[in-house]
Parts: C-alpha cells; structure tokens; sequence
C-alpha cells in the first residue's frame, strides 16, 4: 500500500477532488435515479420542511440543489471548498438556501453534531474510498438516519472499465485510472454485489439494482449500483 492510499485510510476525502471542482465546471443535475427515489419515498410527505435530507459528497450541489427546491431541509457535505462555492452559487442563483459543510465525511457524526436525518444520499462519493471506509462511513449513515429513515447510494460494478485500465491497490481498488469515466477521478473502489449486500445488512426494504450505460459508440460499457435501503424502525 504506497502512502496516498496510507493517507486515504485515514480519511474519506481525495485532495483531487478540490483540483477538479477548482478548474472545471462539473455535475449540475441529480441523477434520473435519484429524483426516482425522492419522489416515490417523500414527495407525499405533509409538511416537506420537516423533511430532513443530507447528501454526502455533494460536490457543486445538484442534488441538495434539488432537494431544497422541492421544499425540503436539504445538508450538503463536501471536503472541496471549491465545490462548495459552486454549490451556494447554484442555490442563490435559485433563492434556495441549503447547510453547506466542508468536511470530511469520515467525520460525518462531528460535522453534523450527531444529528439524525429522513434521508442519507450517496451519488459516487462512497466509491472514492478503500473498502474498510465504505464500511465505516455507511455505518456512520446508519446512525446518523432517523429510525425509518432511508440511505440511496449509487457506486460503480465490479465489472466496469476503470478496474482494469488503473493500478490495483487492494482487490477492488484502483489509482491512476487511464481511461474511461473513471480517468483523473483519483482512487475508487468497484464494488461486488455482495460487498453491496454486505454493506447494507443492518438494513431492511433493501433494493439493489443496477443502470447501464454505453460510452464511445458502444465500445465501452459502465455499470453503476443503485441501492436504496432503510433502517429499521425502533
């Protein structure tokens, strides 16, 4: 294990992350599959401002973005500054307001102070870590729901191009990606569906399937997880 894995043990953020959201313009829409899942859990919901939703990751805040202009009380947390100034931007352009957090989500019980939430929302920030860490920031989310609350997550399949376009620095891990969608993403974990079924065991209502994409004219094909799960209610 070299030393920028050693380092990404320790926390759940990859410093690549600012350089991206510093220079580009990136990620300015939820996922179809995610506005799927908000709408069939909490579109119903009586009073959409006791609604408590927090996305992990959150990048430049397409997702909290979402949830706030849908009318509920809407966290984002990311370790990038950089993402987080495109993230207010988004949000006033709008006259939305969100908690914006800068941080690193494998603090995430002290970044939110213990707080508990309807909703944890995951869009490919899970996958930026070794597994050890997948599995104790997605225990982190199980505490940090309310009883009933529910988790969505999206993370890249096993069986996706990145794995073997990158170095290997654990079974499932890989750095330095070469092509693909995953190229210049810094480190990320492609998951098996049982590492998925493991991760989502203190679960219950849990769903797992899966979107798939082509790239290059079909020459190259991406799957991702779509996961969704709720804790068990006291």
């Amino acid at each position: 294990m070299n030393s920028k894995v050693a380092d990404l043990e320790k926390q759940g953020w990859d410093p690549i992350w600012e350089t991206i959201f510093a220079n580009q313009e990136w990620g300015k829409y939820p996922p179809e599959e995610l506005i799927r899942f908000i709408a069939r859990n909490y579109y119903k919901a009586p009073d959409r401002k006791k609604v408590s939703v927090l996305e992990i990751g959150c990048g430049a805040g397409a997702c909290v973005w979402y949830a706030a202009k849908e009318g509920f009380s809407a966290t984002g947390i990311d370790g990038s500054k950089s993402a987080l100034v495109q993230a207010e931007k988004l949000l006033a352009k709008d006259g939305l307001k969100a908690e914006l957090i800068c941080g690193d989500i494998m603090q995430l019980d002290k970044l939110v102070g213990g707080r508990q939430f309807d909703a944890i929302l995951d869009v490919g920030c899970l996958q930026c870590n070794t597994l050890s860490n997948i599995e104790k920031i997605t225990e982190m989310v199980y505490q940090q729901l309310v009883p009933g609350g529910r988790f969505f997550s999206i993370m890249v399949a096993a069986d996706s191009p990145g794995a073997n376009m990158g170095r290997e620095v654990e079974k499932g891990t890989y750095v330095d990606i070469t092509d693909g969608p995953l190229k210049g993403r810094g480190l990320n974990h492609f998951c098996t569906q049982e590492e998925i079924e493991n991760l989502l065991s203190k679960f219950t209502s849990v769903e797992i399937d899966f979107c798939k994409r082509s790239f290059q004219n079909r020459q190259v094909f991406y799957n991702n997880w779509i996961c969704s799960a709720m804790k068990p209610m006291v």
